[in-house]
């Protein structure tokens, strides 16, 4: 916007990621501020251990209000559709072709079959199965054949597949999740995470007693819903480079891992408050018939 046509400055972009990164931590820190010293400390430590790489940050950010906290989702839904919008059609050619001939039909049994469903004549396509856009042999330059794929390969045509071949999805989402996720995320089942996260935040729905043991269960549960969609978003419909496409699911997923990690911090500092015992100073009650030695 403030720059003229066609010039792109990293700088700049680096010192706006910056400001968002400063003013979460500014949000969070003076939300923590009059909490116990451990806390703070502990609270600290994770914030440095867990995010250690820029990536993972600069495309998420969260607030301290109710009012961010439903404008937020708002906020990058729309941001998506705008970006989904102003993508030129023609970018979607070669994910379009590889998630097909290089995932779907790989991995499916019967890759004749799955051609029929894409209404793709197997005299054109069949050979290209087990190969990705970028490969020599693969005419990604020619404009009848880019047309061709963006006819055959359409949103719809890819998510009515995966409704008729749920089992090819299970499989789709499997491979991703051993090939991708343990390069990006802490090494323990991702799927018992988010699972857990999402059962238990449904139980805090449902019960005000547990959701004072896990005060800060809003967050987990719209972080967990976000990285679950991101990750079945890119395993989905691509198939080149996938790490590369999970930043977002990498950063809500340390923000899932960051929410239990506060709650639980949050839940024994509220156990140990109630056991301390309130020192009270009680006032003096003077009796007039009681003697003033009896009285002091």
């Amino acid at each position: 916007m403030i720059l003229p046509s066609g010039t792109f400055q990293l700088r700049l972009m680096g010192l706006i990621h910056a400001a968002i990164l400063t003013l979460a931590l500014f949000i969070f820190l003076d939300a923590i501020r009059a909490r116990a010293w451990w806390l703070r400390l502990v609270c600290g430590f994770l914030l440095v251990f867990i995010w250690t790489d820029l990536q993972y940050v600069q495309r998420f950010n969260t607030g301290w209000s109710r009012t961010i906290w439903f404008t937020t989702p708002i906020l990058l839904l729309g941001t998506s559709a705008w970006m989904l919008l102003k993508t030129p059609q023609d970018y979607r050619v070669a994910p379009a072709f590889t998630v097909v001939f290089y995932k779907l039909a790989v991995l499916s049994p019967d890759p004749k079959s799955m051609l029929a469903d894409f209404h793709m004549p197997e005299g054109e396509f069949l050979k290209y199965v087990g190969h990705y856009a970028y490969e020599p042999e693969v005419p990604i330059g020619d404009p009848q054949f880019r047309r061709w794929i963006l006819s055959l390969v359409t949103p719809s045509s890819l998510g009515s597949y995966y409704w008729h071949h749920p089992d090819v999805m299970k499989k789709v989402l499997l491979f991703e999740l051993r090939k991708f996720a343990p390069d990006l995320v802490a090494p323990f089942h991702l799927v018992w995470l988010f699972g857990l996260a999402i059962v238990t935040s449904g139980f805090c729905i449902l019960s005000p007693r547990i959701a004072n043991w896990i005060p800060l269960w809003p967050v987990t549960l719209l972080s967990a819903l976000l990285a679950v969609s991101s990750f079945m978003f890119a395993s989905m419909s691509d198939a080149v480079e996938n790490a590369r496409h999970l930043a977002f699911f990498q950063a809500a997923t340390d923000l899932t891992i960051f929410s239990v990690a506060v709650s639980v911090l949050l839940s024994i500092e509220n156990r140990l408050g109630e056991r301390k015992p309130d020192r009270v100073r009680y006032p003096s009650i003077e009796c007039p018939n009681t003697p003033l030695k009896q009285r002091d």
